[in-house]
C-alpha cells in the first residue's frame, strides 16, 4: 500500500447574501478613481458580507490589497478602510468593527 498526500487548497469565494456583495462591490469600483494605466481595471474578489460589516480583496495592475465597508443607517456602504496589503481582524475591531464579525471578516487572522 503506498502513502499519499493530499493537500487541502482553500479557494475563497464571495460570501454573504448576493444583494449585499453586489451591492460592496458597486461600491468599491465606485469609489476607484480613473485608472493610471489603461487596460487595467480594478479586479475585485472574495467579497466577504457579515451584518453590516464587508471586506474585499482588489488588485489593479501589479498592486493588491483590501478595502473595508460598513452599512450607514440610510442603507449605503461606505468604504472606512482601504490600503495595499491584507487587514487582519484587529485591524477592523480598532475601527469599531465587533471582534466576533471582524474574525468572520478575515478568518485565521491573528488578533
Amino acid at each position: 500500500m503506498l502513502p499519499f498526500v493530499t493537500a487541502a487548497i482553500i479557494v475563497a469565494a464571495d460570501s454573504g447574501p448576493a444583494a449585499d456583495v453586489a451591492a460592496v462591490r458597486a461600491a468599491e469600483v465606485a469609489a476607484w478613481p480613473a485608472h493610471p494605466t489603461v487596460g487595467t481595471p480594478v479586479k475585485i474578489r472574495n467579497v466577504r458580507v457579515v451584518g453590516d460589516w464587508a471586506v474585499l480583496e482588489w488588485t489593479n495592475g501589479e498592486s493588491g490589497g483590501m478595502s473595508a465597508y460598513h452599512r450607514t443607517v440610510a442603507g449605503t456602504w461606505k468604504r472606512f478602510m482601504h490600503g495595499g496589503g491584507a487587514f487582519a481582524a484587529e485591524d477592523l475591531e480598532k475601527q469599531g468593527c465587533p471582534a466576533v464579525v471582524a474574525r468572520q471578516l478575515v478568518p485565521g487572522s491573528p488578533g
